[in-house]
């Protein structure tokens, strides 16, 4: 079984060898990313509050997830990232909002800034960061908005059941072993309303399933986040 590697070091991160540059082939160094990232905030007067990376592949594949101070005690903006050495993902960017209490992602489905490690991919990707972290605020507050809808919309166990199924069978979204992580995170969060409440709500369950996502393999990390932000907005917002 291949092995994901949660909460690495920018040290672990920016050590590992990237490949070379080839006719068809354009390398994205990791270290480039996250020092454009870095000084992209610094010129829009964001901080950033807290990283974590994701690694598969023997680091070939990573996903990062920069967290910024935003004008909301209980949410951070978000900006995440993927990026490959081995070919198999396209660098990608998405922006959006953490939970401060659980630092749950949340992400519209408005990923639209992916490229091929082809050309001028590396020029292309600086110019991808800039526009993210310009538009950072507005992605944020759109976000931060779905999130207090679902904070007014109750739900009773039967409706909780339904959705889960559909984000198991019909979206597949979440696996097996993610599924029982949703089932302890509904009857045992220490952060959110339980199913045994009868204030739960679909705030609650949407932050039950981004828990699981945690454990979302890093090729699909951002997408699965995504997704599930969609079949929320298509049902409840």
């Amino acid at each position: 079984m291949e092995t994901v590697k949660r909460f690495n070091t920018e040290e672990f991160l920016l050590e590992i060898p990237y490949p070379s540059r080839t006719t068809s082939y354009t390398p994205i160094p990791h270290s480039s990313v996250i020092n454009k990232i870095r000084e992209e905030a610094d010129k829009n007067n964001l901080i950033v509050s807290s990283t974590n990376y994701s690694t598969a592949r023997n680091g070939n594949v990573v996903v990062g997830n920069f967290n910024f101070y935003a004008d909301d005690p209980r949410f951070e903006m978000r900006l995440m990232f993927k990026n490959s050495y081995d070919k198999s993902v396209s660098f990608g960017i998405a922006s959006g909002c953490s939970v401060f209490v659980c630092s749950n992602g949340m992400v519209t489905g408005e990923f639209a800034l992916k490229r091929k490690h082809t050309g001028d991919a590396d020029y292309d990707v600086d110019s991808f960061i800039v526009n993210a972290l310009k538009e950072l605020n507005e992605y944020y507050q759109r976000v931060k908005r779905d999130a207090l809808i679902l904070e007014t919309i109750s739900l009773i166990n039967a409706e909780v059941y339904n959705i889960l199924g559909q984000l198991f069978i019909e979206n597949e979204i979440i696996n097996s072993m993610q599924l029982n992580i949703v089932k302890n995170e509904l009857f045992n969060s220490k952060n959110f309303n339980l199913i045994t409440s009868n204030e739960f709500t679909a705030w609650d369950l949407y932050n039950a399933v981004t828990e699981s996502l945690k454990r979302s393999h890093p090729t699909t990390y951002i997408s699965d986040h995504s997704n599930l932000h969609n079949v929320f907005k298509t049902l409840f917002v």
